[in-house]
């Protein structure tokens, strides 16, 4: 997956949409639908796994009281 481990996560977003768009039209042979299907997992694996990496790196900073601040790893449910 070298190619692949070389765009951005937003190509490969653009691309992911490229791909539904495509798949959406009645145009596309059962071979290029398959092709695109494959091409679109193998992009929906890489850029969850480009999110897990963001996401593990992702701090917050937060008073503790004695020290300062301490880092803690963001949750999804801090978004109050």
């Amino acid at each position: 997956m070298s190619k692949k481990e070389e765009i951005s996560f937003e190509q490969g977003l653009k691309r992911l949409e490229e791909i539904v768009d495509r798949l959406s039209s009645a145009e596309v042979s059962l071979k290029e639908s398959f092709k695109l299907y494959e091409e679109g997992t193998e992009l929906v694996q890489y850029c969850s796994k480009l999110l897990g990496e963001f996401e593990g790196k992702v701090k917050k900073l937060s008073g503790d009281g004695e020290t300062g601040f301490v880092t803690e790893p963001f949750e999804e449910n801090d978004k109050e």
